[in-house]
């Protein structure tokens, strides 16, 4: 009974500590959710507080941090839609409750950068159009300009209507 006890004791204290770090690591994230913190430093932040390796796909892009560890455990994979998670662990047996609530997370960061993104576009959009139609000075696009990286360069524009825009934008390189 003795040695019982110590083994419950000590499996409580294990499945304590995990939760602990589980639940310490969601609250960074959280955080950093706030922050709009970019997909690739989240998951930065959650490999290192589980170890191995983290793959985030959605779509045609992957986002990985962490190394493949020698002697852990099965990868573990979680779907949500169209986009995946997978965590190759240290641990022969890992906890993969938390996964899952990691890939929710860097879902939810992922397309709030793609909603800043869009508005971004489309206020750009209407700087351009305002100085197409002589209501603002071209130099209100200055900032905009040099933001892209394009300072100094000489820009053709093109109109195309807004609902195009974000499968002109998925075709051109930056």
């Amino acid at each position: 009974l003795a040695i019982n006890d110590v083994l419950v004791d000590a499996r409580l204290l294990s499945q304590t500590n995990q939760s602990a770090r589980d639940a310490q690591l969601m609250t960074k994230l959280l955080e950093r959710l706030r922050n709009d913190t970019p997909v690739t430093e989240m998951l930065a932040l959650s490999v290192n507080a589980l170890g191995g390796r983290l793959t985030y796909r959605s779509g045609s892009a992957t986002v990985d941090a962490g190394t493949f560890p020698e002697n852990g455990g099965p990868a573990i994979e979680v779907r949500l839609g169209e986009e995946s998670m997978t965590w190759n662990p240290l641990e022969p047996e890992p906890d993969t409750g938390i996964l899952a609530q990691i890939a929710r997370l860097l879902q939810v960061a992922k397309r709030e950068s793609e909603v800043l993104e869009s508005e971004r576009r489309h206020r750009i959009g209407q700087l351009f159009s305002l100085v197409a139609d002589g209501l603002a000075h071209h130099a209100a696009l200055l900032p905009e300009i040099e933001q892209s990286g394009l300072n100094g360069s000489r820009l053709t524009v093109s109109a195309w209507p807004a609902s195009t825009a974000p499968l002109v934008a998925a075709n051109l390189p930056s």
